[in-house]
């Protein structure tokens, strides 16, 4: 599910007083307890409860349903929680609840840096295994896509590449709300994509791109006669800036893997981090067709 001091609820439990224990109700996708917040209980066509966070999800994506019986809401309206009923149809089983708790997280990054760095091998690595030796120049914009599968959770991955010489005006002109991260390269053999990183780091830092996370990332590793930049110069630039570094090689697929899947977990779990500790927004409409921003 996607996705961002938030109130917790005081103790969403119930107590009987035959066994004397505390049962906590919990949403049964993304196991988050119920709260006053983005949490609290909704009540869906099935006669099952989600939180109010999964429920916004599943009416943005038509393909999804109920996470435990899989069938799909069909009114658009919030159903609350009816007063004095406690009755919940029953929970399926197990092997038939466990292929439909699926939580789906949809990620987009953007790959900039100077001409010839080797994104889009970079990019035929970590997406399709492949490496083409062949150099050709970007001419429009190119997106590549990959999923991404562990245990119940499922990530779609794309990234977007700008066309050869255009990159820096398209970077400008894209919105940075849509990213979940930047991914700047460097090309090794090149002493001029070195220092234009400072060139980066400039645009990212003076506009709203400061607010995604920004990683950095050699590529070309495995050419040592033709090097460059030292790894110590791309260390503490990078230590400086206060970016992550890694170096890789599209032509051995050295750390392309892992690179790539930490960045991923790294962006999942500062998502679930800013959706934790941001204050919760609401808009209401007033007589004069304006909105009111209200805490």
């Amino acid at each position: 599910m996607s996705g961002p001091s938030q109130v917790s609820l005081s103790q969403t439990s119930i107590m009987t007083e035959e066994t004397k224990e505390y049962v906590t109700e919990t949403c049964p996708a993304c196991f988050e307890e119920y709260d006053y917040v983005t949490h609290y209980k909704v009540l869906m066509d099935c006669k099952h409860y989600v939180c109010q966070s999964c429920f916004n999800d599943i009416k943005a994506f038509a393909s999804l349903g109920c996470p435990l019986c899989n069938k799909k809401s069909q009114s658009k309206k919030i159903t609350k929680k009816p007063k004095n009923s406690r009755k919940i149809a029953p929970m399926p089983s197990p092997a038939e609840s466990k292929a439909q708790r699926i939580l789906r997280y949809k990620l987009r990054f953007i790959m900039v840096g100077e001409d010839q760095v080797g994104i889009t091998s970079l990019l035929n690595r970590v997406c399709n295994q492949t490496y083409i030796p062949e150099h050709y120049k970007t001419d429009c914009i190119s997106t590549r896509k990959m999923r991404l599968t562990q245990g119940l959770t499922q990530v779609y991955i794309k990234f977007r590449e700008a066309p050869t010489g255009e990159r820096l005006s398209y970077f400008l002109n894209e919105d940075p709300s849509k990213y979940a991260g930047v991914i700047l390269c460097v090309d090794l053999t090149s002493r001029y994509s070195f220092e234009s990183l400072e060139k980066w780091h400039s645009v990212i830092r003076k506009t709203k791109w400061r607010h995604v996370t920004t990683i950095l990332v050699g590529t070309k590793s495995d050419l040592f006669f033709k090097r460059a930049v030292s790894t110590e110069d791309a260390v503490s630039w990078a230590d400086l800036k206060g970016y992550q570094y890694c170096e890789t090689s599209a032509k051995t697929g050295l750390n392309v893997d892992e690179t790539f899947y930490n960045l991923i977990q790294n962006t999942l779990h500062l998502s679930q981090r800013v959706k934790e500790q941001s204050p919760v927004y609401s808009l209401k409409r007033t007589k004069k067709n304006s909105f009111k921003k209200r805490m």
